[in-house]
């Protein structure tokens, strides 16, 4: 090559990034399976549930630097803005239940159910994203870990196990149909 030439730099995919992006996935669903937990019992101390609810922000937060991170250098996709957009809307949630409990404890009303939704359909669009930047990674790393199915979908070992095999399943006749319609 010509020491003249320039090329284009392409876009590189860094494993490296991807394990903190993945670490922090695991972050934010082991802590909102906590706090989760602590809406579920009645009479939790509300002491308890803002230090959940910060411990949560603060991985919420270093999530968006890791997802930018991993993002550096790539093509930015649809996946990429509907993930960004939906962990900023649970950022932003989980900063106004802070704030409030912050002011008065006790007047504090979070609905199990709500948060649950939106919490973990922010983690598969990060999910889905990672998967679109490196086809494969879920399968390969995620979804065999039944430790991490069994804290997103709140599961015991056992249940997490029969929930790999069906999304292995599941998998296999996604790329079945893919390969069918290209």
């Amino acid at each position: 090559m010509n020491s003249n030439t320039t090329e284009a730099a392409q876009p590189v995919f860094e494993p490296g990034r991807a394990e903190k992006f993945r670490q922090g996935i695991r972050e934010i669903s082991e802590s909102a399976e906590a706090l989760l937990t602590g809406l579920r019992q009645r009479g939790a101390p509300h002491a308890l549930l803002g230090g959940q609810l910060a411990g949560l922000l603060k991985h919420l937060r270093q999530q968006r630097t890791y997802s930018m991170d991993l993002a550096m250098g790539l093509a930015l996709s649809s996946q990429f803005d509907a993930y960004i957009k939906a962990l900023g809307n649970l950022r932003a949630t989980v900063a106004q239940w802070l704030t409030v409990h912050a002011v008065n404890p006790r007047s504090i009303e979070v609905e199990a159910t709500d948060f649950e939704m939106q919490c973990f359909s922010t983690l598969g669009a990060g999910l889905m994203w990672l998967e679109s930047l490196n086809p494969g990674s879920i399968r390969d790393s995620m979804v065999t870990d039944s430790q991490m199915l069994s804290l997103m979908f709140g599961v015991q070992n056992a249940q997490a196990e029969d929930i790999t095999d069906q999304v292995q399943h599941d998998w296999n006749e996604y790329n079945e149909m893919a390969e069918a319609t290209a």
